[in-house]
């Protein structure tokens, strides 16, 4: 999960205890995040979340987030716009990419009798 809001990722400490975004999300079965731990310029958020999403794409999770930061690094844009994030949790890979299956027939498999009794036979 991806979560582009500023502050998100930090734990807050209550009662003795630490939680927050993150601690919720956990206790909901979500495995992984990468989140803000401090205000993000609206600006550079998106850019940064559509480099961590294409990398994604080609493996996991974690190695999605480092290359995002490398790649910002690379271009030489300042820190504010890949340091305010975080990955916690376990790596996750996606499923590989399958080709969309072509349909057999032009109307996509909805023929004009679907669902009716061939003609020629009645039943009795």
């Amino acid at each position: 999960m991806f979560i582009n809001a500023c502050n998100v990722g930090r734990a807050v400490p209550h009662a003795g205890d630490v939680n927050g975004f993150p601690l919720a999300l956990r206790i909901r079965g979500n495995i992984a995040e990468v989140s803000a731990l401090c205000p993000v310029d609206s600006a550079t958020a998106g850019p940064f979340a559509q480099a961590f999403y294409d990398r994604w794409a080609d493996g996991n999770s974690l190695k999605a987030y480092h290359a995002a930061c490398l790649d910002a690094i690379a271009r030489g844009e300042p820190p504010a716009t890949w340091a305010p994030y975080m990955h916690t949790g376990v790596p996750i890979t996606l499923a590989p990419r399958t080709p969309a299956m072509p349909d057999a027939r032009a109307d996509g498999g909805r023929g004009r009798n679907r669902g009716r009794r061939p003609r020629g036979r009645r039943s009795r």
